[in-house]
């Protein structure tokens, strides 16, 4: 998963340029990352799967 990497690189772009078009894909990545954190708020080689509920942070599978 590389959604941190490509968080970081686009904020730091965003930092640079002020590139105002940049803004929804840093937006999608960080809720992204946000909901993929486990139950416990660790974040595996993925994002977690959904509770036996249907919700989000779940546990983090093995990979």
């Amino acid at each position: 998963m590389e959604h941190g990497y490509q968080g970081i690189f686009l904020c730091e772009y965003y930092l640079l340029t002020g590139d105002k078009s940049v803004e929804h894909a840093i937006n999608e990545i960080t809720v992204t990352l946000a909901k993929g954190q486990s139950m416990y708020g660790t974040l595996g080689h993925g994002i977690s799967d959904l509770t036996d509920q249907g919700k989000f942070h779940g546990s983090i599978t093995a990979s």
